[in-house]
């Protein structure tokens, strides 16, 4: 009778514990919805001036996994992709940012940092943020006053750095969805893809964004084609936008930004 009893109990036991390790894979699965993620107060940020004057590689789209306190604020940041140059400056940026408190204590944000095209007389930058989770810096160059081409390089990390991600084939036959469009829905998709040896989509893992629109964006992302890498990991970004009287347009900015526009459906009487 005890050995019944005690058999029950370890069979009980490990039972509970599968389940509960399985629990735990499937939140670790379950992307972060742009509902959830409502930032409060945000620090502009302006464009890194190492980056300004760096001879190459000074641009890029970055993306960190933020964990959060009861209050919504910034207790950890980590980079998921990123530039080298530009990622100490995004992380010490994104630690001042307070969130609106949500179940899962974590957010996604990206920070897509361009520097437009000709030079201008200082090195300025203009910062805006648009709802739930994008910043967009744009900087210029300053003047060629004999920029140094030696500059401290920062220690790779575990992130997926933009210089490993090569775009050999891209799907630009990316629709906006059309409920998504009737919904007015806008806001940005981040997917991470496992590549095989040869370059390939194996899988696709999404980490932040609204359902409708991560289903199109993973049904995509498996066209492409990229460079092999010894990560075997390329993490893909999808900006949509709704413009009035937008014909429908895909843009795909290197390495990573595909920014899909289109006009919204007017409303039924």
């Amino acid at each position: 009778m005890h050995a019944k009893i005690l058999l029950v109990l370890v069979l009980t036991s490990f039972t509970a514990g599968r389940m509960s390790a399985q629990g735990e894979r499937q939140v670790q699965t379950v992307p972060i919805g742009d509902r959830e993620t409502r930032v409060l107060e945000f620090d502009e940020l302006k464009y890194p001036l190492i980056a300004q004057y760096a001879p190459s590689e000074s641009e890029g789209v970055e993306v960190f996994r933020v964990k959060l306190d009861d209050q919504g604020r910034v207790v950890e940041a980590e980079p998921l992709s990123g530039n080298d140059l530009l990622i100490p400056d995004c992380l010490a940026n994104l630690k001042k940012w307070h969130f609106q408190p949500n179940a899962k204590k974590t957010a996604i944000i990206v920070y897509d940092l361009r520097v437009s095209p000709g030079e201008c007389h200082s090195a300025s930058s203009v910062f805006s943020f648009r709802q739930p989770n994008l910043a967009v810096v744009t900087g210029c160059f300053p003047l060629d006053l004999g920029r140094t081409s030696e500059f401290a390089r920062l220690q790779r990390s575990h992130f997926v750095s933009n210089s490993d991600i090569r775009v050999i084939h891209l799907s630009n036959q990316l629709k906006y969805p059309s409920l998504a469009r009737q919904a007015r829905d806008e806001g940005v998709v981040v997917l991470e893809l496992t590549l095989n040896d040869k370059g390939a989509v194996a899988n696709v893992l999404p980490l932040s964004g609204l359902p409708i629109l991560i289903e199109a964006c993973s049904a995509n992302a498996k066209n492409w084609q990229f460079q092999a890498n010894s990560e075997r990991t390329v993490v893909l970004v999808y900006n949509f936008s709704l413009v009035i009287d937008d014909p429908g347009q895909v843009f795909f900015q290197p390495p990573n930004l595909v920014t899909i526009t289109n006009s919204p459906i007017p409303a039924q009487p």
